[in-house]
């Protein structure tokens, strides 16, 4: 009872100097530097970077990228990627391999509320409206153009978005695209050649990004590829990057396109 309380206490002191988007990874990091009786001095030589790097993971003002997540997590002796996302790997990996295994549904239709672009995270909206013809509550919307509709063939955690659209090179999501996207769990051993993907680079703020999946005969390496050629590929890392969803639909004109 009393470690309860004094836990609880702890985690609204971290609360109070973390002032960045993301308080989960800086909660966990120090809790962990406090288990393991560590300053943020100590802990910084003990991995090779600048003290204040530490203060600024700390205070959600920074994010370590994932070669310095594993450096962090193997001198507080916890498991990276938990560090990183709160989660076990393993019962990560088993969650996503279950979830892709069974799926199908006969055709249903189906409507998600378009979510903002800017603001996409893996966390799904808490309180998204839902589309219904005669409203009677207040999460009840009959305005379909709020809305992305379309049939769907399979049992999926399905998302929507608008695509604001960022280069001219990008000819297949022009500006205004919107995006069905399946916001399950994902591993590296779900993700297929070809598929498009809504991310995040887990040190970095600002929007998403949008990419298509490029991995040669089944090869574990995984490269996510600009629709643009002039901009270089980015090498898949459960630590540095973050998976919102895979593409499964986009409604350019007035139509969804599989």
């Amino acid at each position: 009872m009393i470690d309860d309380v004094l836990e609880k206490s702890t985690e609204k002191h971290i609360m109070k100097i973390i002032q960045g988007d993301d308080v989960g990874l800086p909660i966990r990091l120090v809790q962990k530097r406090n288990e393991a009786q560590m300053t943020q001095q100590e802990l910084a030589e003990k991995i090779g970077i600048a003290p204040r790097n530490v203060s600024l993971y700390e205070n959600g003002h920074a994010r370590p990228r994932g070669e310095t997540t594993r450096k962090l997590a193997a001198a507080l002796a916890c498991d990276p990627y938990w560090l990183a996302t709160g989660k076990n790997a393993d019962t990560q990996k088993y969650l996503a391999n279950s979830y892709h295994e069974t799926r199908t549904i006969k055709p249903t239709l189906t409507s998600v509320f378009v979510e903002d672009w800017e603001t996409l995270s893996d966390e799904p909206l808490k309180f998204a409206p839902h589309f219904t013809l005669n409203p009677t509550a207040p999460s009840h919307s009959s305005d379909p153009s709020l809305f992305a509709h379309w049939v769907a063939t399979t049992f999926s955690l399905f998302r929507a978005t608008r695509y604001p659209g960022s280069r001219p090179e990008n000819v297949e999501y022009p500006a205004g695209t919107v995006i069905v996207f399946d916001a399950g769990p994902t591993s590296a051993e779900t993700l297929r050649n070809g598929d498009v993907v809504i991310y995040r680079l887990a040190d970095e703020v600002g929007a998403p990004g949008l990419r298509r999946v490029v991995r040669e005969n089944g090869a574990r390496e995984i490269m996510l590829v600009s629709f643009d050629p002039v901009m270089p590929p980015i090498q898949f890392d459960e630590l540095d990057v973050r998976i919102i969803g895979v593409v499964v639909s986009r409604c350019v004109t007035n139509h969804i396109e599989w």
